[in-house]
């Protein structure tokens, strides 16, 4: 779930995502789905533009006052996208090969993968972005701190290594 200003979107699997109007919070208003052949794995808002993640591409949409809002826009990353963090233009996909993949979609109709940083781990990272840092956080492997100022050349700065036998929250693994 996300929410931005008086909308949120529900990623609802193999149904789509589902999109709320939350002008009057004590009665939130169906706004409509966005459906999918292929399950939603992430969904999130950035302003008038919804971002979607299906399994095989990333997806943009203009959330104007229409109902059902149509694509604008479609890109395929090599792999399947499992997270979903988007700061201003710029989209961070976690996906499944220990993958990020950088997407800009400042233009709706064009996005377009601008970069991918291979990750350590077994599993498709957990995104987030905040301005020109992203963090991709593989709980058995630990988290690493990204610069993606320059997408094309995402690099990792920083990491928290998970403790031996543990993962990054401390649970024993095995």
């Amino acid at each position: 779930i996300d929410a931005v200003g008086d909308l949120a979107v529900v990623e609802a699997g193999a149904n789509g995502a589902r999109l709320l109007d939350l002008v009057d919070p004590e009665n939130p208003v169906d706004r409509g789905w966005v459906r999918h052949e292929e399950p939603v794995t992430a969904a999130t808002l950035t302003g008038p533009l919804l971002v979607v993640a299906t399994a095989s591409r990333l997806e943009s949409y203009w959330v104007g006052l229409e109902l059902n809002p149509e694509i604008e826009g479609m890109v395929q990353p090599s792999g399947w996208a499992r997270h979903l963090a988007v700061s201003g233009s710029l989209a961070i996909l976690g996906m499944d090969e220990q993958k990020v993949a950088m997407v800009d979609v400042e233009d709706p109709q064009r996005p377009r993968v601008r970069g991918v940083l291979d990750q350590p781990g077994p599993s498709a990272p957990i995104v987030a972005i905040h301005g020109t840092v992203a963090c991709a956080l593989d709980p058995e492997f630990g988290l690493s701190v990204i610069d993606v100022a320059d997408p094309t050349q995402p690099a990792v700065i920083g990491t928290l290594e998970a403790l031996q036998g543990q993962d990054l929250f401390g649970a024993p693994m095995g």
